[in-house]
């Protein structure tokens, strides 16, 4: 499995877990997506766009950026409390 467009040698595992992003599985004519939700918990599932057609490609992508969006918009949590903000 391969990340797409992630060309980053130097990020830490933990830090390419809070990235979403798309991959394609063997046999599967289909976009997947990994993202973590808001309760911390990563999720592998198909994006329901064919990776074949470039429409439905530029729609995976936008999925994958707002999906981004929101892992980075989470709340960071330190010892069980929020940052002031």
């Amino acid at each position: 499995m391969e990340a797409q467009g992630v060309s980053c040698t130097t990020c830490t595992k933990k830090q390419l877990m809070i990235m979403a992003y798309l991959y394609r599985k063997n046999r599967s004519p289909f976009w997947y997506i990994q993202y973590v939700d808001s309760d911390r918990r990563k999720h592998d599932k198909s994006t329901g766009f064919r990776a074949d057609d470039p429409n439905d490609t530029v729609k995976a992508k936008i999925l994958r950026a707002e999906l981004e969006a929101k892992e980075y918009q989470r709340v960071p949590v330190v010892n069980g409390a929020a940052w002031d903000t």
